[in-house]
């Protein structure tokens, strides 16, 4: 049976031109026909030629329909608690003080190599069930707190588990390269990595990752893998410039980049690159405001027409999922205007995750991957962020989430 999505406030949406730059369109006195899972028509409100007796119909109440949030960086998928290093960075510790004490990233190693495959789902999904009630139906899951060929296998198969429930659209990143592991020199890792360990991977990733920063992997360390990614086939995501500038984005020149993450520590030099190899830049305001670090500054990226996406990289150490905040935090403190915001959570990331021909915006032969927003226009969207917007959202028009405030 078809769905119509009926009584419909306004349809909001970013439309791409023929560059793949985007901008809002606003349509009214709308229906939104869905068959299958996907967008069929969108017609004229109360169209004379309907039967309503032939469609489930889903009452907007006036709301704001918008396309699903898509998270286009994740660290979702772990096991483990590490609330304690918030306190310890309040007391004024740095991440890499953390990580040499045994903290950060290899702690959470070492709790999700206690877990099974359905130990990681179970903790997963509350926090997957957390975004979907804020609004997103696409999300990037990364791999990389196994750090060895038996974990990070775990760990995908956790993410394909996750994928099979069709809560969330799930795309995957391989990202055994997130950390050197205890004990271990950083090229011997990597030949690992490279031998044994990714070429199990790729087959059921979307997409390969390195965390290229100081106190991580090298620049060598990133043009080994852009070697192996050319070899397969497969995209590379760059986790770039989060801690320090060490050239990452230089040396990645000759390799395909779909996004550089993070990115605070950038020059004109890579600007260039990025604009010219039309690569996105994804920024994480949130992680930058729970740690109390530099906000990202994408207004230098946006005026030189380099794409932006915006991401919450949820992870142990920055336990939020809300899209919406991650809006926010983009407009209130990082030079965004409600538009760039909305573009740069919906239609943008969704094209850097190889998605753009069918979720990031409301189009006919698209999924139906919808939320219904309690707002009146666009811009109420980052500013009400924490009041209980989201009334329901649609993946594959199915209902994944309703208020029971509404």
């Amino acid at each position: 049976m078809r769905t119509i999505v009926r009584n419909i406030g306004s349809i909001v949406t970013p439309v791409l031109d023929r560059r793949g730059d985007a901008h809002i369109e606003e349509y009214r006195n709308r229906d939104i026909i869905i068959h299958n899972g996907k967008i069929e028509s969108i017609v004229s409100e109360n169209a004379a030629h309907l039967d309503t007796g032939d469609f489930r119909v889903i009452d907007a109440e006036q709301s704001v329909i918008a396309p699903g949030f898509v998270d286009s960086h994740t660290h979702i998928l772990y096991c483990g608690n590490r609330t304690k290093e918030f306190y310890m960075r309040l007391a004024g510790k740095s991440y890499l003080d953390i990580l040499k004490e045994g903290g950060g990233i290899l702690n959470t190693v070492g709790e999700t190599r206690k877990c099974s495959a359905e130990g990681l789902v179970r903790e997963t999904l509350p926090r997957i069930l957390n975004a979907v009630s804020n609004g997103t139906t696409t999300m990037e899951i990364k791999t990389g707190y196994g750090l060895d060929r038996e974990n990070e296998l775990k760990m995908l198969h956790a993410a394909k588990l996750i994928r099979e429930r069709d809560t969330v659209r799930v795309v995957i990143t391989a990202l055994p390269l997130h950390a050197i592991p205890e004990g271990k020199k950083e090229g011997d890792y990597v030949s690992e990595a490279l031998d044994t360990i990714l070429p199990e991977m790729t087959a059921d990733s979307d997409f390969l990752d390195i965390f290229c920063d100081s106190g991580s992997f090298s620049p060598e360390s990133l043009m080994k893998l852009g070697q192996f990614a050319q070899l397969k086939k497969i995209p590379l995501r760059v986790h770039s410039g989060e801690i320090a500038n060490i050239g990452c984005v230089k040396a990645s020149i000759n390799y395909e980049i779909s996004s550089y993450d993070h990115i605070l520590h950038i020059d004109d030099e890579d600007i260039a690159i990025m604009r010219e190899k039309k690569a996105f830049a994804t920024i994480l305001p949130v992680t930058a405001f729970v740690l109390g670090e530099k906000m990202p500054g994408p207004r230098k990226l946006l005026d030189a027409g380099i794409r932006v996406s915006i991401g919450t990289d949820s992870s142990p150490l920055n336990p939020c999922q809300n899209m919406l905040f991650a809006q926010y935090l983009s407009v209130r403190y990082c030079g965004m205007t409600p538009e760039e915001a909305f573009i740069s959570s919906t239609i943008n990331p969704a094209v850097s995750l190889g998605q753009g021909e069918s979720v990031g915006s409301i189009e006919e032969g698209k999924y139906a991957d919808m939320v219904m927003l309690n707002v009146k226009e666009m811009d109420d969207i980052p500013f009400m962020w924490d009041s209980g917007i989201v009334r329901e959202v649609l993946h594959n028009g199915n209902v994944t989430f309703r208020s029971e405030t509404y």
